[in-house]
């Protein structure tokens, strides 16, 4: 498959602050790659400089091998990105919206299959924008993120605000996009679970350094992650684990302990002192291989 996006080492200061170091990924076509990171750690800021919003200090962005920087109208017509909320003219229909952001203005049949693609039907495209619900509008807004037939389309926390089937939704549109029109999908989303569904790969950063890159399929396999959720909450959990070093803790929450172990007589042992200390444990079970427990422990670990 070819490249459609390739970032190379780039680097970006505010001030004094490091906003991005030596970011480096690449997206191949038909592929749906998740950026994930904590807040503030440059997700908004790597997407801008993509979308040519911003201009790196050091490094650059190729699209379908054409530097960003160097032919910037050329690559901006292969993108198309729905960042954050999108932005409509509400007195005007789903329909008026697409025509003036399309370059295929007269061509009315284009824009009827673009809104079929996202899920809206004729009676929704009718009606004015003003009273469109969340859902329908973030549908709009991949309509015209990909009004203009681009390869690579980035979508920006796409899910926010949607019900059950708002998201079960979404994820479809996503995956047709990527699977049935091979176009490369750029995703972020705090809802890592859904993440999961939908990605191909991911890059996982913290304070603008990459932590890893990889295909979910080869990072799921070999976790080694159990939840131990505790009737009553606990005060300096460190502390049970101080004289067990093969048991790492990686969350707390929600009177969950999150561990990590590749020692089973050594999780025991955990057990069993929470147990002396008269900690009452609701319930134990091994994880089933999530992309949040390789989030929380690749974060942990860049902290340490």
């Amino acid at each position: 498959m070819k490249t459609t996006i390739e970032v190379s080492n780039i680097c970006k200061k505010f001030n004094k602050y490091v906003v991005l170091n030596n970011m480096t990924f690449k997206a191949l076509e038909g592929e749906v790659f998740g950026l994930v990171a904590p807040n503030g750690s440059g997700k908004s800021t790597i997407l801008k400089i993509i979308t040519g919003l911003l201009k790196q200090d050091s490094g650059n962005v190729n699209i379908l091998g054409n530097s960003l920087s160097e032919n910037y109208p050329k690559v901006l017509n292969n993108i198309g990105a729905l960042i954050e909320q999108p932005a409509f003219y509400e007195y005007l229909s789903g329909y008026e919206n697409l025509k003036v952001f399309s370059e295929f203005k007269k061509d009315i049949k284009h824009i009827q299959n673009i809104a079929n693609t996202v899920g809206l039907n004729d009676g929704d495209m009718k009606k004015k924008v003003k009273e469109y619900s969340l859902g329908m509008k973030q549908r709009l807004g991949i309509g015209q993120a990909i009004l203009n037939d681009p390869k690579l389309i980035i979508l920006d926390e796409p899910l926010n605000g949607l019900d059950i089937q708002g998201i079960s939704d979404m994820r479809r549109i996503i995956k047709n996009l990527a699977k049935e029109q091979g176009k490369t999908i750029l995703i972020t989303s705090h809802i890592l679970s859904e993440l999961e569904k939908v990605c191909d790969k991911v890059l996982i950063f913290k304070k603008g350094e990459v932590l890893l890159e990889a295909y979910l399929s080869e990072i799921l396999n070999d976790i080694n992650t159990y939840f131990i959720t505790l009737k009553d909450p606990i005060i300096n959990l460190a502390n049970f684990t101080k004289k067990i070093e093969e048991v790492k803790i990686i969350n707390y929450y929600d009177n969950v302990i999150v561990v990590e172990s590749k020692n089973i007589d050594a999780l025991n042992r955990f057990i069993k002192i929470l147990i002396e200390n008269n900690i009452a444990i609701l319930e134990f079970y091994k994880d089933k291989n999530s992309l949040e427990t390789l989030y929380f422990n690749l974060i942990n670990k860049g902290s340490d």
